[in-house]
């Protein structure tokens, strides 16, 4: 099975560049990972993970909330693991 970082990554590459909204992003995670992910802090502790790697870049915005996109360091992480 995939790692939960891995298919984070995935999920946000798939976005083809735009960002995708931080609740979207752990039901997302909640929904492939339903006997791990049970409460926010777990989703939470994966997309962490990923921003202190810099993998992944969150950023505030007014209207639509909490964005996270991938970062260049993070598509090569999925080719680098064979994911991309």
């Amino acid at each position: 099975m995939k790692s939960k970082s891995v298919f984070a990554l995935q999920a946000l590459s798939r976005m083809s560049g735009q960002p995708m909204a931080d609740d979207t992003l752990r039901q997302t995670l909640r929904l492939a990972f339903p006997s791990d992910l049970r409460a926010d802090g777990d989703a939470d502790a994966v997309i962490r993970d990923l921003e202190r790697r810099g993998w992944a870049v969150g950023a505030t915005d007014d209207l639509l909330g909490l964005l996270w996109s991938i970062t260049p360091k993070g598509e090569l992480r999925l080719r680098a693991v064979g994911a991309a």
